[in-house]
């Protein structure tokens, strides 16, 4: 290096050792000798023509006297001087002379290692080799994305395993004399499974290669001037029983490194970390199994995830893949502090992300198809809150068939066909929009679902698609306040001249299937079953009975907000079971005494009638069609033309009063 003033390098060793440094490490190479001042001058002389034989003669054995290089080469023995060198990749020139080589290897072992192996070297002048402790390669070899990482502690030149600076730093501030490689075979192959140097075992790559435990970023060790030095001011003490590592952290110099904590990491400070781990005895190393563990993971951790982040919601897959990603990162961190393990972390990572990038992806595009489906088959059968439920959680809600507990609810307009007639095709369609529009709008607001609409009826049900533990309240509720919306119709139609207008409804309660039917070229989500066909017969019973409301035992339990009126113990066409139908009255909170009483009474006579006390029960009913609180005179008169039929007939003790409708 002959820009560096050898006297001044010596100044430098010599106070170094002074000050009590044990080692004293180059990574600089000295491989050029300086000029020599008195060969310098004769030449001088010589081109002016002034140098004269005698002048020549005595100048010429002044050159050793005077000789930087030597002056160099008189490196005090109480410091031990390590000097650096530099393998080169294919050339093979050799400058220099190197230092000892850790081993040597023929035969066989050479023909199978797979250690790096480098042809040519520029190393230190060999004056100054002979005179130095011991030498070591400053070379260090990148990963493929420019950072390092490892380095090579031993490189193959010819037949010799020569060490790096770090290596043979540390084994003489270790005061260790020899280092031993450790072979392993692994099929034709042999390579370098760690090194021995004393009670020190370094792991290493199959190339020789030490994984480097960095302690932080640049300027994690001590710096010292080496003008300080050589000016004398560590004489007194700071420097005792050290190793010190000479080189340059200027980047003009060229020797800044990049690696995983900094994109300029002094070089000299790379081989700085490399003796700290040997030296403290931490030192990462990939261990054996670490392949085959790392292959069982990947596809473990890959086929659980796979089976379980479909079923999770985003914001649940973010969660879960944060918790994954740190127990990945943290314990790869633990491995490395605790157990020196440099386990690989970028496969696994690379794993994780792409899966949860996959699924997240997959949800979201899930969801959005299921949000428009929801909003394409819902949008105008179910109330707006219900639909922004069902938004707010797609993946809760699904198209597929089930079987559950609903109420369902079908709306017919009386005299519909006396009213087509009288009217044109346009105020037909003119009147059942305004017809349908109010009633939709009430079922909506008792939570309701439009099922469909059918000429002049509408079904809806209530308990799907969302669950609604009080679907029985919500319909009767909901029928009250059609009836309401009836009411108003029917003074606006008045006061236009358009025929008056009514509805009967029906509702049961059961067991029904609910769910996306139909075919591949139309579908709808709609209830089937008994229950439905059943809530469909009560409503055909409204005319029957001169009622324009009617439920099911069923719908009617549990409900204390409303009184009903018992309208018949029935059997329908096509059913074995009997039903009891009611007749829903008023909010109880409605209910006068004079409802009360009046709903009693009737209910006593009918409990006469079940009796089979003709007489009594003919009587009451008889006296209850003068009373205006009884305005269903129909279902009076029902009742009083059975018992005329009934009279006469012997029905036997367990006569249960069910009346058999023929007809649907």
């Amino acid at each position: 290096m002959a820009l560096v003033a050898q006297k001044k390098i010596a100044l430098l060793v010599e106070e170094l050792a002074k000050a009590g440094v044990k080692v004293a490490a180059f990574d600089v190479v000295f491989a050029e000798p300086e000029s020599n001042s008195a060969s310098e001058l004769a030449n001088d002389l010589a081109i002016r023509g002034l140098l004269q034989d005698d002048q020549k003669a005595f100048l010429d054995s002044l050159q050793e006297d005077v000789s930087n290089d030597k002056y160099l080469a008189g490196f005090r023995r109480k410091t031990k001087v390590i000097l650096g060198y530099v393998f080169h990749g294919e050339d093979d020139i050799e400058v220099g002379k190197l230092g000892f080589p850790v081993t040597q290897i023929r035969g066989e072992t050479a023909e199978r290692m797979t250690v790096i192996t480098r042809q040519g070297y520029s190393a230190a002048l060999r004056v100054l080799q002979r005179k130095a402790k011991d030498g070591g390669f400053i070379n260090v070899v990148p990963d493929s994305d420019g950072l390092i990482r490892r380095t090579p502690l031993l490189i193959r030149h010819d037949n010799g395993l020569y060490p790096s600076i770090s290596l043979a730093a540390a084994m003489h501030f270790a005061d260790i004399r020899r280092i031993k490689p450790v072979y392993q075979e692994i099929g034709n192959l042999i390579t370098i499974d760690h090194i021995e140097m004393g009670d020190y075992r370094i792991p290493t790559d199959g190339l020789g290669r030490m994984t480097i435990g960095y302690q932080g970023g640049p300027k994690s060790y001590r710096y010292v001037s080496a003008t300080d030095v050589m000016n004398g001011q560590y004489r007194e003490g700071g420097l005792e029983e050290t190793l010190v590592l000479i080189g340059t952290t200027v980047l003009g110099l060229s020797d800044v490194r990049a690696m995983p904590l900094s994109q300029s990491y002094p070089g000299v400070e790379v081989h700085a970390s490399v003796i700290d781990s040997i030296l403290r005895n931490h030192m990462p190393f990939k261990p054996a199994w670490e392949v085959g563990v790392l292959m069982v993971g990947l596809l473990s951790v890959g086929v659980v995830l796979s089976f379980a982040l479909p079923f999770l919601k985003p914001g649940w897959l973010l969660l879960v893949g944060t918790v994954a990603l740190s127990g990945i990162i943290g314990s790869n961190l633990y491995a490395w502090q605790v157990y020196q393990f440099d386990l690989t972390m970028i496969s696994p990572l690379a794993l994780l992300i792409a899966l949860m990038s996959w699924n997240l992806i997959s949800t979201l595009v899930a969801e959005n198809s299921q949000r428009r489906a929801i909003t394409s088959m819902f949008g105008q059968y179910v109330p707006s809150d219900h639909v922004e439920a069902m938004l707010n959680d797609p993946a809760g809600y699904s198209m597929e068939g089930e079987s559950k507990e609903m109420s369902v609810m079908f709306a017919d307009i009386r005299g519909f066909t006396n009213m087509s007639e009288k009217l044109t095709a346009g105020e037909l369609k003119m009147v059942l929009n305004r017809f349908f529009t109010p009633i939709t709008r009430v079922i909506f607001e008792n939570q309701g679902t439009i099922d469909k609409y059918v000429g002049d009826m509408v079904m809806a049900f209530w308990g799907a698609p969302l669950d609604d533990p009080k679907h029985q309240l919500h319909a009767i509720r909901a029928g009250f306040a059609m009836h309401e919306e009836i009411r108003k119709l029917k003074i606006e139609f008045a006061e236009e001249g358009l025929p008056e207008i009514d509805m009967g409804i029906g509702i049961n309660t059961g067991p029904m299937n609910v769910g996306d039917m139909g075919s591949t070229y139309r579908r709808a989500y709609t209830v089937l079953g008994d229950s439905v066909n059943l809530g469909s017969r009560v409503e055909s019973l409204t005319k029957f009975y001169g009622s324009l409301y009617l439920v099911t035992e069923n719908t009617k339990n549990g409900i204390d907000e409303y009184v009903f009126r018992s309208a018949d113990n029935i059997r329908v066409k096509g059913k074995l079971e009997p039903v009891k139908i009611f007749e829903p009255v008023c909010a109880r909170e409605d209910a006068n005494q004079e409802v009360l009483a009046a709903l009693a009474r009737y209910h006593a006579a009918l409990e006469l009638y079940t009796q089979q006390q003709w007489d009594a029960a003919e009587a009451e009913f008889t006296a209850m069609q003068s009373e205006p609180a009884h305005q269903n005179t129909t279902l009076l008169d029902i009742y009083l033309e059975r018992i005329e039929e009934l009279r006469e007939q012997d029905l036997g003790e367990n006569w249960d009063g069910v009346y058999t409708h023929t007809s649907k």
